[in-house]
């Protein structure tokens, strides 16, 4: 069945797949999808690829720490998916995704933000990110989740810019209080690279870099459990010589507004959530 003029080959489209999101995984297949023999296969298959995203440039999360240390800038963080998809031809759509129907003989239709019509597939694959779920209210409580990583650059930056202007006003009975939540790879690499990074802003705008404190909490009963004991006990120093103070057993269950009087934080991701032993 022929839809269209086909690919570089000259052979006709003749089955659609399509990827909703710019994920990590997505990015991989595009790069493939421009290299032999999987581009050759392709196009002589007919196969058309489409990509629906809601954003041209997506983050590379292993990046992120280097972000945070101030390593690198937000654009070499990013992905430019429209040059991406340019090398591999693919189809861009640069819309979000609102909902999808199936056939009962196989494929179905995608839904766009934009009013154009669906978008038809033969197979799907969606690849959107995740976020944690319960938070997303608490962002004017100085709650900063990691994720959707597209929004996280601008949260932190504004996290920095309100350490630099309040920095001499922490004292050692108050001093700034960053609470990370979660104690696998990620978590631990976002606590040593805020630290280095927020203990600069503090000594660079007149205030006391020891007046920084970093907690890490984490439900399990240690740091990096699913790693080797050896990589555990290599973090497990770092983390004692750098004074991070770790909490073992502790679930993060909610987040309460601070009291002004509260004396552990100073309105920043702050250490009075509840937490609940396991």
């Amino acid at each position: 069945m022929k839809r269209d003029s086909g690919g570089m080959s000259g052979t006709p489209w003749v089955s659609d797949l399509v990827l909703i999101g710019g994920g990590h995984a997505h990015v991989h297949v595009i790069k493939m999808l421009a290299m032999p023999p999987l581009r050759s296969v392709v196009e002589e298959n007919g196969i058309r690829c489409t990509l629906i995203a809601k954003d041209v440039y997506t983050p590379y999360s292993g990046m992120l720490p280097g972000l945070v240390a101030n390593h690198y800038t937000a654009d070499e963080m990013h992905i430019d998916l429209n040059r991406l998809c340019r090398l591999s031809h693919v189809r861009l759509i640069h819309v979000s995704a609102t909902g999808i129907t199936y056939q009962p003989g196989g494929g179905g239709t995608v839904t766009c933000d934009d009013g154009r019509p669906p978008i038809r597939y033969d197979a799907l694959s969606i690849d959107i990110g995740s976020a944690p779920s319960g938070f997303s209210s608490h962002k004017t409580m100085d709650v900063t989740p990691v994720k959707p990583i597209s929004e996280f650059a601008s949260r932190f930056r504004e996290l920095k810019n309100r350490l630099q202007e309040t920095a001499k006003s922490y004292t050692k009975e108050r001093p700034f209080t960053l609470l990370v939540v979660g104690g696998g790879a990620g978590g631990i690499e976002l606590a040593l690279s805020a630290q280095y990074s927020l203990a600069q802003i503090l000594e660079n705008s007149g205030g006391n870099r020891n007046l920084l404190k970093v907690v890490l909490a984490t439900r399990g009963k240690g740091l990096l459990e699913s790693h080797h004991s050896k990589v555990r006990a290599i973090f497990q120093r770092i983390f004692a010589e750098r004074g991070i103070e770790v909490r073992f057993e502790a679930e993060a269950v909610g987040v309460e507004a601070s009291p002004q009087n509260s004396t552990t934080t100073h309105g920043d991701v702050n250490e009075n959530g509840t937490f609940r032993k396991m």
